[in-house]
């Protein structure tokens, strides 16, 4: 693929349960969403067992279906093969759906009222009344949660774009463009926001918790201290060079790339393990590791490749297509047992016509292909490599 202007998840991410009386991770018959937590024995989301988590809803029950799975999944399928299943066509149009629902809830319960207050709440009670009080959060904010629904929503927006105009989207009534708005405009507040309150323009990177409400007229008030996570780096980097690629002729675009580049040249000299491979999963605000237990161990499951694999790849992607112009290879290995020989290739939802297919080949041979905007690869080839 090449460019078209060149020519060319957490533990307690809930489950989705089919809801059967009261044995249910989402909210059908309440208010919406999904419950942090279920109670393993009884499935229902109000026991006290759960504590604390009882009936309690946040941003990863909400908010990290989207780039744990959702988007993957209608990448992946969307659109379907001819010779699909009824079954599947519904399947995808519940995705499709849920993704709508989750973009609505977002914009709608996450921002606060109040503008001074330029941090998004994360937790909330069934009735999505803020929960000010839960365990170590109280009223604070993370700043690379903030900066992971900016850059969600810019996929998402670009996501109900591509479903309106899709040459298969006459079945689709509606073009969503008010949502796709707020959208957008809300993801664009966010950075704009994190720039000053969230970012270390001194030392680079951004912070890790915050007081949503900072007192003594300071911009930012740090919980613990200045250190600095790897993942919140990812989404520091994915959401600037998101914005930058969406902000067309917007005055404040050349500074969205500006701040990607200064996140990636801080990621790039102080969290990657140059002597033992990996990243750290810390630093301090100079950029020194903390290699002190449980921070050191590059095994546990809060530094999974997860957000590794996930920068890698779009960061990647968004660099080739918004900052650089230039081609990029996608290299897929399809099993010759499996039925299908079709492949959906569009790497991510990216703004309308952003990147054209510029070859095919499979197995090292030239395959011919009409539009380069169809992101559909038909195959005939029994042990089929198309890249």
């Amino acid at each position: 693929m090449t460019n078209s202007s060149s020519d060319v998840s957490l533990a307690s991410v809930a489950a989705t349960f089919s809801a059967r009386g009261r044995s249910s991770a989402n909210d059908r018959i309440g208010y919406g969403g999904y419950f942090s937590h279920l109670d393993y024995a009884t499935l229902t989301c109000d026991t006290d067992a759960l504590g604390q988590n009882a009936g309690r809803k946040n941003w990863n029950s909400i908010g990290d279906h989207i780039p744990a799975y959702l988007l993957n999944v209608l990448l992946a399928l969307d659109p379907l093969p001819p010779e699909s299943q009824q079954f599947v066509s519904g399947f995808l149009e519940h995705c499709w759906q849920m993704l709508v629902e989750l973009a609505e809830l977002i914009v709608t319960h996450f921002p606060d009222p109040d503008d001074k207050v330029c941090y998004v709440r994360e937790r909330f009670f069934r009735d999505w009344t803020p929960d000010v009080d839960w365990g170590w959060q109280k009223d604070r904010a993370i700043i690379g949660h903030n900066l992971k629904i900016a850059w969600n929503l810019c996929r998402i927006e670009s996501a109900l774009e591509f479903r309106a105009l899709r040459p298969s989207g006459a079945a689709c009534k509606e073009d969503y463009s008010d949502l796709r708005q707020r959208l957008l405009d809300r993801a664009l507040k966010i950075g704009r926001s994190m720039e000053v309150h969230g970012l270390d323009r001194l030392s680079g990177g951004c912070f890790d918790a915050v007081e949503r409400r900072p007192k003594n007229g300071v911009p930012v008030q740090l919980v613990w201290g200045a250190t600095k996570d790897f993942w919140q780096q990812e989404q520091a980097i994915l959401a600037y060079l998101s914005l930058y690629g969406r902000s067309r002729d917007r005055p404040e675009k050349r500074r969205y790339l500006n701040l990607a580049r200064e996140c990636m040249t801080f990621w790039n000299l102080f969290f990657l393990d140059h002597d033992n491979g990996g990243v750290f999963f810390r630093v301090d605000r100079d950029g020194s590791p903390d290699i002190h237990q449980p921070y050191g161990i590059k095994g546990g499951h809060a530094i999974s490749g997860y957000h590794a694999f996930e920068l890698n790849f779009l960061a990647h992607i968004y660099v080739r297509t918004f900052c650089r112009r230039e081609p990029f290879c996608l290299y897929f290995r399809p099993a010759h047992t499996g039925r299908g020989r079709v492949l959906n290739v569009l790497p991510d939802f990216l703004p309308h016509r952003a990147v054209r297919i510029s070859g095919v080949r499979v197995n090292g041979t030239e395959h011919p292909f009409n539009d380069p905007f169809c992101y559909q690869f038909h195959s005939t080839t029994s042990h089929a490599a198309p890249r």
